[in-house]
């Protein structure tokens, strides 16, 4: 897989993330409670430059996933991350997550714009049939999200995933390419 993605929506640059783009803004926005209430890693431990650095060097070296970084256009700041993973050609599908780590972005669409335009990626660059998407129940505005931009609940797994102390449900969503062809 090609790892110099570059796309563009009429607000955002969404590129392939890079060590150079880690900065301090960065890791804290991973440390604020209310930006990492629904994700794994950095409510385990306190995220640094290393474990950042550490996980954006993973994504790159990944042969099934891709770590975008979603760049301002006005003002070139990397105000979160959206990731394409698990990507089988076998099975034409692929999984992906959000985060906007600026708070200072949430509520003006800048998660829809780019979760539309990755989508699109993945349908027509990459070919893949179905994206699917896990959210933590309670997580309502990734589910407002997810709906917007044409997701469909398809499963809920109530005791598979632990958050924190305890196992909470996961509402996985779905979304099917309806112009997908088979290859033979």
């Amino acid at each position: 897989m090609k790892k110099g993605v570059h796309l563009k929506t009429k607000r955002l640059d969404l590129k392939t993330l890079r060590v150079r783009h880690i900065s301090d803004r960065y890791v804290h926005g991973l440390n604020d409670e209310q930006v990492n209430q629904f994700l794994i890693a950095p409510r385990q431990r306190k995220q640094t430059r290393k474990t950042v650095r550490d996980y954006v060097e993973a994504n790159l070296n990944s042969p099934s996933g891709l770590l975008f970084g979603l760049f301002h256009k006005t003002t070139g700041d990397l105000i979160g991350t959206l990731r394409v993973h698990d990507i089988s050609y076998f099975h034409y599908s692929c999984c992906l997550g959000i985060c906007l780590f600026d708070r200072s972005y949430w509520g003006k669409g800048y998660a829809q714009e780019a979760l539309n335009r990755v989508v699109r990626f993945v349908f027509k660059e990459l070919r893949m049939h179905y994206i699917e998407a896990g959210i933590y129940q309670g997580n309502r505005a990734s589910v407002r999200l997810f709906k917007k931009c044409g997701f469909k609940k398809v499963a809920t797994y109530r005791d598979k995933y632990r958050y924190d102390t305890s196992f909470r449900p996961v509402l996985i969503f779905g979304k099917t390419d309806p112009d997908f062809k088979l290859r033979s």
